[in-house]
């Protein structure tokens, strides 16, 4: 009995003496920064390799939860890298990121890193005072504008100039900051995409609304949850052989 309760310390002593040697053996890895910029964010780290051993795997993985699962939105690299890209996060949402870095001993994870993404800055390319459509030239001041969810699903946001001019734009879904492509219908392999439609009521009594040209450029700058700005510097459209350029910016409430 005596013996083999010394086998049995002997034994725990060994598999505690391994298990400290395997983790001398084992990098550290630590995430030091979060930064986002144009809808792009970097996760900075801080690696602590061993002598002479080769990192094979250099990971991140984030949740909305704590601790997240190391198959949670994973990003995995290669070898060893101090900095892994994401892209386009939602903005104004808290995410618990966790990094991870493994060699031939096995891997090891960082503590918790707690980051709320920022909403970005889109940059306009014209200067337009703010609730205001310019059409050829004449600036037509926004009288009302409504938002809501059509039988598609999409996010609608209507607006109205006086009486003479109404535009809508369709979303697909509720818009961020960033620059969105004009198309004519979503079938395109674009990543935010927008249909703008456009009706005179002069012209069609808002009866008809017709849509601006393809490849255009609508910027998205969000303010807060509910408030975002929509500005336009080259929306494009022909009626009735008349060519029309519309400029415009005006914030969503």
């Amino acid at each position: 009995m005596k013996k083999n309760k010394i086998i049995l310390i002997v034994s725990l002593l060994l598999i505690f003496i391994y298990s400290c040697k395997k983790d001398t053996y084992l990098p550290k890895i630590t995430i030091t920064s979060i930064e986002t910029n144009n809808e792009i964010s970097s996760i900075n780290l801080n690696i602590i390799g061993v002598e002479n051993e080769i990192i094979e795997y250099t990971g991140i993985c984030y949740d909305t939860l704590k601790n997240p699962d190391i198959l949670t939105n994973q990003v995995l690299i290669e070898g060893e890298s101090k900095k892994i890209q994401v892209s386009n996060l939602k903005a104004n949402t808290v995410l618990y990121f966790k990094a991870f870095i493994s060699n031939k001993y096995g891997y090891t994870k960082s503590v918790d890193f707690k980051y709320t993404v920022p909403f970005n800055n889109t940059t306009v390319p014209c200067t337009i005072n703010n609730n205001t459509v310019i059409k050829n030239g004449i600036t037509y001041n926004i009288t009302s504008n409504t938002s809501n969810i059509n039988n598609n699903n999409e996010f609608e946001k209507t607006i109205i100039c006086s009486t003479n001019l109404k535009l809508k734009f369709v979303f697909k879904e509720m818009p961020v900051s960033g620059i969105y492509t004009t198309v004519q219908d979503f079938s395109y392999n674009l990543n935010k995409m927008v249909k703008v439609y456009v009706a005179h009521s002069s012209l069609t009594g808002w009866t008809y609304m017709f849509p601006t040209n393809n490849y255009e450029s609508v910027y998205i700058n969000n303010n807060n949850t509910d408030s975002f700005t929509i500005s336009f510097c080259e929306l494009t459209y022909n009626y009735e052989n008349i060519d029309y350029l519309l400029k415009g910016n005006f914030t969503k409430n």
